[in-house]
């Protein structure tokens, strides 16, 4: 880092000055500590057919060394397809392993062990990755039915945009051209990021999701005259 900041310093006014405030945002976001607000049930938010939905969860452990952590996640199988869990970009992605115990209708069980040395804190342990194959208006929800740490409650969730509670309600919709419009407002900054529809589970708004929500979209409105032409 020091090494960039020598380079910022040859540079011209206007070009230093830029640099500077680029600098200063990226430490900033590296500072940045999430926080939450904590519900028994989040309110029910829509997510889109054929989305990818990326549900992180949340660990507040500040006190305790975390040895063992044992979850076991209950979720609507009707509307959500179950594609992987990750402990990538987690506080707990370096010094510890996951194992995966052997999946039954509608809920997934796993385990998080120190196996490089032993951390506390808070922050992200691990993601949940769901495909949406849900129908328009279809509701269902992503739960926790056990959270320990060292075989004691753990406190904690799921998190989705600014929640985190421990179960979290989902309305299925059909993506839209307005969705579309949306999304490529919020790139350019017309629309708050609040706003944007997550297509590809990144949890950041890129070009990618808004392609995503075209297709989708295409997808929607052809099944849509689909079923207009049969009802003649």
């Amino acid at each position: 880092m020091m090494d960039v900041y020598k380079n910022i310093m040859i540079l011209g006014g206007s070009e230093m000055k830029i640099c500077t405030i680029l600098l200063i945002a990226l430490h900033i976001k590296m500072l940045y500590v999430p926080t939450y607000s904590y519900a028994d049930i989040a309110q029910p938010t829509d997510i889109r057919e054929g989305q990818i939905v990326c549900i992180p969860i949340y660990l507040d452990q500040q006190d305790i060394d975390i040895i063992g952590i044992d979850i076991t996640i209950h979720y609507s199988s009707l509307f959500l397809v179950f594609s992987k869990i990750s402990l990538r970009g987690g506080f707990l992605e370096r010094e510890y392993s996951l194992t995966i115990g052997n999946q039954i209708t509608d809920e997934i069980s796993l385990g998080i062990y120190a196996t490089g040395g032993i951390r506390k804190g808070t922050g992200s342990i691990a993601k949940l990755y769901f495909i949406c194959k849900g129908n328009h208006n279809d509701q269902g929800n992503i739960s926790i039915k056990k959270f320990l740490v060292n075989d004691l409650y753990a406190k904690g969730g799921l998190v989705w945009k600014n929640f985190c509670s421990t179960q979290l309600d989902f309305a299925v919709k059909k993506c839209t051209l307005a969705d579309v419009i949306n999304g490529l407002q919020i790139l350019i900054g017309f629309q708050s990021i609040t706003n944007w529809v997550d297509m590809n589970g990144n949890e950041w708004p890129g070009i990618d999701d808004v392609l995503q929500l075209i297709i989708q979209s295409a997808i929607t409105n052809s099944e849509s005259l689909y079923d207009k032409q049969k009802d003649y």
